[in-house]
């Protein structure tokens, strides 16, 4: 069966992208709309099960609470970073332009993020975390845009 001609054009990606860029970016915030009580709940669990994992390599095996809480936030704003680089591949011709935007928004996701927190109970925003996000953000922006870059000028030279 073959696919319609829509979803082989510009435009449906650009869809795509922006509902991955929304999706995820909810799922940021959500994190940070919950309460310490119940952010706390989840991070004990998976703290648990990451240890039971390691003590099948190492006995003695053990994580702190706070590295898993800093994991999290960088895992989180490195693929949002991921997410949002992928609009240089569907915007070639503005990747200039673009990159400022992209490297923009992921501050003022970072920065929204951290103020969220403000309002839920028993949380607090952290500076350091915005940075610790904006950097996850901008280390995974240039790793795709070595691998970008890498691909175009492997491309250019066959020509």
């Amino acid at each position: 069966m073959r696919l319609p001609s829509f979803f082989k054009t510009r435009k449906f990606c650009v869809y795509i992208w922006v509902a991955f860029i929304v999706l995820w970016t909810a799922f940021i915030f959500a994190h940070s709309l919950m309460d310490a009580e119940k952010s706390g709940g989840q991070s004990a669990r998976l703290l648990e099960f990451i240890e039971n994992l390691g003590r099948l390599l190492y006995p003695e095996f053990e994580l702190s609470h706070n590295f898993l809480r800093k994991c999290a936030h960088f895992f989180e704003y490195f693929m949002l970073g991921a997410i949002w680089s992928q609009g240089l591949w569907i915007f070639e011709k503005r990747r200039k332009i673009l990159s400022r935007e992209i490297l923009l928004s992921g501050v003022l996701t970072a920065l929204v993020d951290e103020t969220l927190q403000l309002f839920s109970k028993g949380r607090s925003g952290s500076v350091s975390d915005v940075w610790l996000d904006y950097s996850a953000f901008v280390v995974s922006f240039l790793i795709f845009c070595l691998i970008f870059f890498a691909k175009y000028n492997k491309k250019r030279k066959k020509f």
